[in-house]
């Protein structure tokens, strides 16, 4: 049984040929990149905020007008 499954599987692959590229780029990877930069891009904002949030009073003021010896220091 199971090798006539995967005897069915392989006939199937091969009569995609030339046509599986093409439409897993547009149906399968494009959309599955979108998704991923979504959430890797909302992940990303959850750890600042999460951060800032508990480490928000440990963080000493930041000042633009200091000199980076000054802020070395």
């Amino acid at each position: 049984m199971y090798t006539q499954d995967l005897e069915s599987d392989n006939e199937f692959f091969f009569t995609l040929d030339s046509k599986w590229e093409p439409y897993f780029e547009k149906k399968i990877q494009k959309p599955l990149s979108k998704r991923l930069r979504s959430l890797r891009s909302t992940l990303c904002a959850q750890v600042k905020t999460a951060i800032f949030e508990n480490f928000n009073k440990m963080l000493l003021p930041i000042s633009n007008v200091m000199k980076a010896s000054e802020i070395a220091a």
